[in-house]
């Protein structure tokens, strides 16, 4: 932090106050669901929170597995794997 910013520290107390006036909407929520379901790869949920709440993912469902196969792929070092998984799922 550089010398000319001020920071000022709060206590628990004081920070759960703060918190409990905060109003977050529900799309904002919802979007944050989304995404966490969505990047962490549960598919099935996804879709079954589509239909819930009416929140469209910003990318197609269908994508999902093969994000996940790709992910797989890094995590084992297969490059070689995740070039043709990457290739494969490139639109033409």
């Amino acid at each position: 932090m550089a010398d000319g910013d001020r920071r000022s520290e709060i206590g628990m107390k004081e920070w759960k106050c703060k918190l409990s006036k905060q109003q977050t909407p529900r799309n904002v929520m919802d979007g944050i669901v989304m995404n966490y379901l969505v990047v962490n790869g549960y598919k099935d949920v996804a879709a079954a929170f589509v239909k819930d709440s009416g929140m469209k993912p910003d990318v197609p469902l269908e994508s999902i597995q093969n994000r996940m196969d790709i992910r797989k792929a890094v995590f084992e070092g297969n490059i070689p794997k995740v070039s043709n998984y990457h290739f494969r799922c490139l639109p033409p």
